[in-house]
């Protein structure tokens, strides 16, 4: 099937395009994704973390290359055309290893998790530990949740029968928080699927629309390869 030089021209533009709005929706998302556990940021062990920000250079490479392919359009340039579709290809590699590592690690958190909460519970009434103090009490008072598996765990650790506040969510301020009145859910459980519902997302969108990128990436290489021959013809 031939395409005219124009249209050829036309439909590696739009994929441009394409590319352009798939780099900045899966950015939107990543950033999104970031900021919504950004403040129990504390108990992630920083390779939980490294997904959204791998999906997030992809958006800046992504836009970076979606400008070099649009200058091989406007020039009309069978070598920048060229390059253009492997750098997309090394793009939508970098895309599955995002995706593929996040379910790996959707798959391996909750051992990583209950770590480093442990190692924060013990610091939450040290003085100059306010930061986790203030992190517990909020993932605590958001999630409904009170220890890391059972509010029993907060009278060991603090040697009192009083507990953090965070525990009993609905109590007054007033009153002392006790067993009687905390949460009977343990925060690993809660915080768990929160992260692995976000991690599901990020490796889904990755893989996704890394797959519409490489459809495009072949299609610029066939038009690049049209225009060629109409070239060689000419």
């Amino acid at each position: 099937m031939t395409f005219p030089s124009a249209t050829a021209r036309l439909f590696l533009f739009l994929f441009n395009v394409i590319f352009l709005a798939t780099g900045t929706a899966i950015g939107v998302t990543a950033i999104l994704i970031e900021l919504s556990f950004s403040q129990h940021s504390i108990f992630v062990q920083e390779k939980l973390t490294s997904p959204p920000i791998l999906v997030a250079i992809s958006c800046l490479v992504i836009s970076l290359v979606s400008i070099f392919g649009c200058c091989g359009v406007i020039k009309e340039s069978r070598c920048i055309l060229y390059t253009f579709s492997v750098l997309i290809c090394a793009v939508f590699i970098l895309e599955v290893v995002a995706g593929v590592f996040a379910y790996q690690q959707a798959g391996v958190m909750k051992d990583s998790l209950k770590s480093k909460m442990k190692e924060l519970q013990y610091d939450y009434n040290k003085i100059n530990e306010t930061i986790v103090k203030r992190s517990w009490d909020v993932l605590q008072y958001d999630f409904q949740c009170c220890g890391i598996e059972k509010a029993e765990e907060w009278t060991e650790i603090l040697h009192s029968s009083s507990l953090p506040h965070s525990c009993c969510g609905e109590l007054p301020i007033d009153r002392t928080c006790t067993i009687k009145d905390a949460s009977k859910l343990g925060c690993i459980t809660l915080f768990e699927k929160f992260l692995k519902s976000k991690m599901v997302i990020v490796g889904g969108i990755a893989v996704s629309i890394g797959g519409i990128q490489l459809l495009c990436s072949m299609g610029s290489c066939l038009l690049a390869r049209h225009l060629n021959k109409q070239y060689e013809v000419v």
